[in-house]
């Protein structure tokens, strides 16, 4: 129960380090769109294969990839 605790905060910071990124690297997002689009979908494919795998630290390290590029992708 405490490992679930633990990883489920650990993403949630991934949301604040989100916006941090996005706030402070406004003119690099623009220019690395596509970039990160292509983070976002590599590591949504190897989340899914290391889920099968059952290795759930690289599931947990690519879920947060994942939720950090999409809050820079989304916010402009």
């Amino acid at each position: 129960m405490i490992k679930i605790t633990l990883s489920l905060l650990v993403l949630l910071s991934a949301v604040f380090f989100g916006h941090i990124l996005t706030k402070s690297t406004k003119e690099e997002l623009r220019d690395g769109r596509k970039w990160f689009k292509w983070i976002i979908i590599i590591s949504i494919v190897l989340t899914i294969l290391f889920t099968i795998v059952n290795n759930w630290v690289a599931v947990l390290t690519l879920i947060y990839i994942t939720i950090v590029c999409l809050i820079s992708v989304r916010k402009k």
